[in-house]
């Protein structure tokens, strides 16, 4: 269950004020300084991380306490994200160091001093910690401990301020994530966490998405991470939609239209998948982002990956097998795509000499680099290594069975 009651309170990373937020803006709690998380999703949503982070410090450094640490907290914890796997020690030496801090101040003994929005700082600092204890330091007591910290004071912070409904985020992604899992850990999950079905968990994600004040864009980016999920059609038809918004909000989030793509391809919408992957494959041309200019092979060759994918399964006469032969021998992708998909459209039309051979050693070159690339707000990694490597294997079984060489 760790697991599980860690990843409820994961995505509510960031509690902030919606952009345009003027003077009549209500809600029971306010969080100070909008401006600063507000620059800091700009950053991270938008891939521009790099981008911003001086101007991001310069506006830490001039808030009190505990603001001031626990918004230290949170950029060093992004930083951490942006560079994980890939010498990360010494970004996630800060982040303990500043989480440990705000955590201490944030939770003084001088009760007269504690005002509520301190509440929202320590579920976000015992999230961010989990996430690393589960992502990094492969610590799953710690993730626990952390973990029922965050979603407790969230809890308690619903029913103690019934229209802050952007608490009601917490108890949504637990709710999908429980529903999402295997029946015994539903079962064992009963008599540890407050779960209910799938639909009760997007009600309560629409729910922040409608009504709540801070973590909007928060509740839109899970929808992003349940692209990856298994669940009904029906179901991811009706999420698919809360993540387009984003996208003008952050045009240059390449994996935004990654996921977008991969859900339509989910729900068999191939055509709209290609759309997408098309999207950010021209995205891709003009974006200056330090983050896509590092990763540009690998989301490159994810959004190929899609897009290939897709076209193959819409292919319905030789004539189309042609056109991809040519489309593929076009390109020159580092990661592999178009080169898998050139062999397999030669396989397709019979024109196979020492295709065997030219799969095999594609996949000895294929690496989990090649497709992989950080996921923009977790320590965690989005990749189609495997998958590319899968379609790779299925087609030397083709060959064999057909016996091309």
């Amino acid at each position: 269950m760790a697991v599980y009651r860690f990843l409820a309170i994961f995505y509510f990373i960031f509690i902030s004020e919606i952009p345009g937020f003027a003077a009549d803006f209500s809600s029971p709690i306010i969080i100070p300084h909008y401006h600063i998380i507000e620059k800091i999703r700009t950053g991270m949503y938008g891939l521009q991380f790099e981008e911003h982070k001086q101007e991001i410090q310069y506006l830490i450094d001039q808030v009190e306490e505990p603001v001031k640490t626990t918004y230290q907290a949170i950029f060093n914890y992004m930083e951490l994200t942006a560079h994980f796997p890939n010498n990360y020690e010494s970004y996630l030496v800060r982040f303990e160091q500043s989480s440990d801090q705000a955590l201490k101040l944030l939770m003084s003994d001088d009760k007269k001093q504690q005002k509520p929005f301190w509440s929202v700082f320590q579920g976000i600092v015992f999230a961010m910690k989990a996430g690393v204890a589960l992502g990094i330091r492969k610590s799953y007591w710690d993730a626990y401990q952390y973990g029922v910290e965050g979603v407790d004071l969230f809890d308690q912070l619903r029913e103690d301020y019934p229209e802050f409904y952007d608490a009601a985020l917490s108890s949504g992604i637990l709710k999908v994530l429980v529903s999402q899992a295997p029946w015994i850990v539903q079962k064992l999950a009963t008599w540890f966490v407050p779960t209910g079905t799938l639909e009760d968990g997007l009600s309560d994600l629409n729910l922040v998405i409608q009504q709540g004040n801070y973590a909007r864009e928060e509740s839109r980016l899970f929808h992003g991470y349940l692209m990856w999920a298994r669940m009904p059609v029906s179901v991811r038809r009706k999420l698919i939609p809360q993540l387009i918004p984003l996208l003008k909000q952050y045009p240059d989030n390449i994996q935004l239209y990654f996921l977008i793509a991969l859900g339509y391809e989910k729900t068999g919408q191939y055509r709209q998948s290609m759309n997408y992957a098309t999207q950010g494959l021209e995205r891709m041309k003009i974006t200056q982002s330090v983050f896509v200019n590092h990763y540009r092979d690998a989301l490159n060759g994810m959004l190929l990956f899609v897009f290939f994918r897709n076209q193959v399964r819409l292919i319905n006469h030789p004539g189309q097998w042609q056109t991809l032969e040519e489309q593929t021998q076009a390109m020159n992708d580092a990661s592999g795509v178009s080169a898998a998909f050139h062999i397999y459209s030669i396989m397709k039309q019979n024109r196979c000499v020492d295709c065997q051979k030219m799969a095999v050693d594609l996949m000895d070159k294929i690496k989990d680099e090649s497709l992989s690339v950080p996921f923009f707000i977790a320590p965690l990694r989005l990749s189609l290594a495997q998958q590319l490597k899968q379609v790779i294997e299925d087609m030397i079984d083709e060959m064999k069975k057909g016996g091309m060489k």
